[in-house]
Parts: structure tokens; C-alpha cells; sequence
């Protein structure tokens, strides 16, 4: 069972970090996008989403798990003006 592929994903300058769970078995017509809640919720829930986009790789749906724009390692800040806005 893969632990996925760490990569970034977006324009240059705005891109947000994920992992990408390829699909294990024949591949379906539909794939998954988890992302992460904020704040130390994002750590209770890590391992829960992980097994989560392992298990739908392995029945052959492709699964990103993201980090939302300026949280944990996507690029950004929370502090950024407007962030509210767009979150």
C-alpha cells in the first residue's frame, strides 16, 4: 500500500502542497480530493484521512489529500491580507 507522492499543485507562487495516491487497481471514472481541516484539527485528523486515500487508491480511485492555501506546507499565510476572503 503506497504512502503516495508528495508534490505541489497550482500556479507559481500560489501553489498548495498535497499528496497523490494513485490508483492501485483498474482505474474508475471518478477521483477523490481530501483536504485537510485547519488548525490542530489538520494533526488529529491526519492519519484517519491517510488510511482514508489508501484505502480508495487500493479499490482504483486516484486520491489527492491537499493542505489548504497558506496553511502547513502549502505556500502562503494565514496572515496574508485577504486570506479570509480566499479561503
Amino acid at each position: 500500500m503506497s504512502l503516495g507522492t508528495p508534490r505541489y499543485f497550482g500556479p507559481k507562487g500560489e501553489e498548495v502542497f498535497g499528496w497523490f495516491h494513485p490508483a492501485n487497481a483498474e482505474s474508475r471514472d471518478l477521483a477523490f480530493v481530501i483536504v485537510k481541516p485547519l488548525a490542530h484539527e489538520a494533526v488529529f485528523a491526519h492519519r484517519g484521512m491517510r488510511y482514508i486515500a489508501r484505502q480508495l487508491a487500493e479499490q482504483g480511485y486516484p486520491v489527492v489529500r491537499l493542505d489548504v492555501h497558506g496553511t502547513l506546507n502549502s505556500t502562503g499565510s494565514d496572515k496574508d491580507p485577504k486570506r479570509l476572503e480566499a479561503w
